[in-house]
């Protein structure tokens, strides 16, 4: 996926999330929980959690202030 395709699910999904809960903070719970899920599901167990939760957080950075997220293109 793209960095603008990574962007337009992530609006959906925040979109949807809103309706789902009471509070922004709400839904990062809720994110925070599937990211979680999704991680122990496609891993084998040689990654620990650290090691993803440190590179995870410097891709989903890079991904969110990345030039093809920002300025003036369509969103979907």
């Amino acid at each position: 996926m793209t960095d603008l395709e990574l962007d337009a699910v992530a609006e959906g999904l925040f979109k949807y999330l809103l309706t789902q809960t009471e509070t922004p903070l709400d839904a990062i719970a809720v994110l925070g929980m599937t990211l979680l899920k999704v991680f122990k599901a496609g891993s084998d167990g040689t990654i620990p959690i650290a090691t993803f939760a440190k590179d995870f957080e410097k891709s989903l950075i890079e991904s969110f202030n990345s030039a093809s997220a920002q300025g003036t293109e369509t969103r979907q």
